[in-house]
C-alpha cells in the first residue's frame, strides 16, 4: 500500500508540473530530473513527503509568484505596483469637464492634485478646468507647475500658448508652440499659431514659412489663406497677398460674414499699398457692410479717405472706430494726428491770406 501511495504522489507531481508548464517555462520534467527518480517501496517516507509538499507549493503559488513575472505591470512587476489614489478623481473630473461642468471638474482635479502633488497630468487637468471656469490666473500657475513636473505635456504648452496669445505675450507663447511643433511637426494648429506669434514679433519670413507649410498640408481654407495673405502683405508681396485673399471670396462653402469682412478689409489694405485709394475705400466699405463692428476696416477707411482729401469723412470713420473699441490706442492716435493736420492746413490758409 505504501508503494501505491508513493506512485500516486509521483504521478500527481508530474501531472501538476505539466499543467503549470505554460506559465513557468523554466520548470519542466527534465530540469527536475523526475525520470531519474525511482518510485519504489521504501520504509523511508521522506521522498513521499517531499513529493506531496512540492505539489502543494506549486499549486498554491503558481498564480502569485510565477504569474507576476509572466504578466508584469508596465515598468515593474505587479507585486511592486502602487495604486494611484488620484485616478478616480481624475476620471470623475474628466466626466464633469466633458459635460461642460467646469467648476465641479476643477474640484475633482484639485482633490487629485492633493492626492498626487507630483503628478504633472493632475496639475494640467486642474489648470485647464480652472481656465474654463474663468479663474485664468490660478490656471496659468497650475499649467506652469504641470510643465515643471513633466515637460513633455504638450497639451499644457498649447493651452498656455493660447492664453499668452490672448494677453499679447506672443514671444513667450511662441516658445511653447515651437516646442510643440518640434515634437509634433504635423500639428498644423500649433504651427499656424506659431506663425501668428512670429508675425506679431516681426519674424515675417519665418511666419510665412509656417503658413506656407500649413497651406500645403491643409489646402485652401479661410484660416490658411488669410494668415498667409496678411503676412505676405506685411512683407510687401502685394500681388501674391491679393491672390491668396481673393481665393477666400471664392471658397465653397461660402465663408461667413465675419470672414468675408476680414478678407475684404485686407484686400483694401493691399490696394492702399498700391496707392489705389478709390478701390481701397470701396473694399473697406464692403468689409463694414458684412461686419459693422470691424474696427480695423474703419481705420483703413479713414486712412484712405484722408489720402483722398476727405478729412471730415475720415474723422467720422475714426470716431466709429473709437466707439467700437474705446481702449484701442490706434484710433485715438489717428484722430489726434488728423485733427492736427486739419489745424495745420487751416493755419496755412490763414497765413496765405
Amino acid at each position: 500500500m505504501t508503494a501505491a501511495l508513493e506512485q500516486n504522489a509521483g504521478n500527481a507531481l508530474s501531472a501538476r508540473l505539466l499543467l503549470t508548464r505554460h506559465k513557468v517555462l523554466s520548470i519542466n520534467l527534465n530540469t527536475l530530473n523526475m525520470q531519474s527518480i525511482p518510485f519504489r517501496a521504501s520504509t523511508n517516507k521522506r521522498f513521499l513527503y517531499f513529493a506531496i509538499g512540492s505539489a502543494l507549493f506549486i499549486s498554491h503559488f503558481d498564480n502569485t509568484i510565477f504569474e507576476s513575472f509572466t504578466q508584469p505591470a508596465l515598468g515593474k512587476p505587479q507585486f511592486f505596483a502602487k495604486k494611484d489614489e488620484s485616478q478616480k478623481y481624475l476620471d470623475a473630473g474628466r466626466q464633469f469637464f466633458q459635460a461642460g461642468a467646469f467648476n465641479p471638474a476643477a474640484e475633482q482635479f484639485r482633490t487629485a492634485v492633493e492626492k498626487s502633488p507630483e503628478s504633472g497630468i493632475a496639475h494640467f487637468e486642474y489648470a485647464r478646468a480652472l481656465c474654463r471656469a474663468g479663474n485664468e490666473d490660478v490656471g496659468v500657475a497650475e499649467f506652469l507647475q504641470s510643465l515643471t513636473l513633466d515637460g513633455t505635456l504638450l497639451d499644457a504648452r498649447k493651452e498656455m500658448a493660447a492664453i499668452l496669445m490672448k494677453r499679447g505675450s506672443y514671444d513667450e507663447a511662441g516658445g511653447h508652440l515651437r516646442t510643440v511643433v518640434q515634437a509634433q511637426p504635423e500639428d498644423l494648429d500649433a504651427r499656424g499659431n506659431l506663425g501668428i506669434c512670429m508675425q506679431h514679433i516681426g519674424m515675417i519670413d519665418q511666419a510665412i514659412e509656417q503658413f506656407r507649410y500649413v497651406e500645403a498640408k491643409r489646402g485652401d481654407t479661410v484660416e490658411s489663406l488669410f494668415n498667409l495673405g496678411v503676412t505676405l502683405r506685411m512683407k510687401g508681396e502685394i500681388d501674391e497677398a491679393k491672390e491668396k485673399l481673393a481665393k477666400i471670396l471664392l471658397l465653397t462653402p461660402k465663408p461667413n460674414d465675419g470672414q468675408l469682412s476680414l478678407a475684404y478689409s485686407e484686400l483694401g489694405k493691399c490696394m492702399l499699398s498700391k496707392k489705389d485709394t478709390r478701390s481701397a475705400i470701396g473694399l473697406e466699405k464692403l468689409a463694414i457692410k458684412y461686419l459693422p463692428a470691424n474696427y480695423w476696416a474703419y481705420l483703413t477707411l479713414a486712412e484712405a479717405l484722408e489720402k483722398e482729401g476727405k478729412e471730415t469723412e475720415a474723422l467720422d470713420a475714426l470716431r466709429q472706430a473709437v466707439q467700437i473699441n474705446p481702449k484701442a490706442p490706434e484710433s485715438r492716435a489717428a484722430i489726434a494726428r488728423l485733427l492736427e493736420s486739419k489745424a495745420a492746413t487751416k493755419r496755412q490758409k490763414l497765413t496765405v491770406r
